[in-house]
C-alpha cells in the first residue's frame, strides 16, 4: 500500500501501473500513462493527462478528469467503483469501452464533458446503496456500441444524449430536463 500526497510529482513519459494493493493519490496527477491494472486506487485526485482502469477498482474518494484529459474504463468484466465519485469536467473525455460499471456504495459519475459508451454493458450497483449517473447541462453522452447498454440505476439528464448505434435502455429512476433532450 502506498500514498502519494503530491501526486503532481508523478511526471515523465514512462508508464505507471498499479497492479496490487492500494494506491492513495491526492492532488493533481500529471502522469502521462497511468494504468490501474489491479488493486485499488483511493484518495482525491485530478487527472490532467488521463488514466485507464483495466482491472482493479476505484475506492473511496473523488476522481476528477480535467479538461483535455481522457479517462478510459476498459476492465473486460467490471469497472468497480466503491464509495467513489467521478467528475468528468467540461472538455474532458471518458471512454467506456468494456465491462459493466458497478457503482457500489453510493458511487456517482457526473459528466460535464464527453462520455463515450461503446461497452454494451450494464451500469449497476451490486453492493450497498445504489449509485447514479448524471449528464450535466454541458455533458454529451454518446452511445456508440452496436449492442445494448442498460442502466438499472438513475440516469439524470440535463445535457445531450446521442444514440448513434445500438440501444440505450434506462431501467433505473431518473429525470430529464424540460427541454426533453433524452
Amino acid at each position: 500500500n502506498y500514498e502519494v500526497v503530491g501526486a503532481a510529482g508523478l511526471t515523465g513519459a514512462g508508464k505507471y501501473k498499479l497492479s496490487s494493493g492500494t494506491l492513495t493519490l491526492n492532488g493533481q496527477v500529471d502522469a502521462s500513462d497511468l494504468t490501474i491494472d489491479g488493486g485499488k486506487l483511493a484518495g482525491d485526485q485530478t487527472f490532467h493527462a488521463g488514466a485507464t482502469l483495466s482491472d482493479g477498482s476505484l475506492a473511496a474518494g473523488t476522481t476528477t478528469n480535467a479538461s483535455g484529459s481522457v479517462f478510459n474504463l476498459s476492465d473486460p468484466v467490471t469497472n468497480q467503483l466503491d464509495e467513489r465519485e467521478i467528475i468528468n469536467q467540461s472538455g474532458g473525455t471518458i471512454n467506456w469501452t468494456a465491462g459493466h460499471i458497478d457503482a457500489r456504495s453510493g458511487s456517482t459519475i457526473t459528466n460535464e464533458g464527453t462520455f463515450n459508451d461503446s461497452a454494451d454493458a450494464f451500469f449497476v450497483s451490486n453492493f450497498g446503496t445504489g449509485g447514479s449517473f448524471t449528464n450535466a447541462t454541458t455533458g454529451a453522452y454518446n452511445k456508440n456500441g452496436n449492442g445494448t447498454t442498460e442502466f438499472d440505476r438513475p440516469f439524470d439528464n440535463a445535457g445531450t444524449v446521442n444514440v448513434n448505434n445500438g440501444t440505450l435502455k434506462l431501467d433505473g429512476t431518473g429525470t430529464s430536463d424540460a427541454t426533453g433532450r433524452l
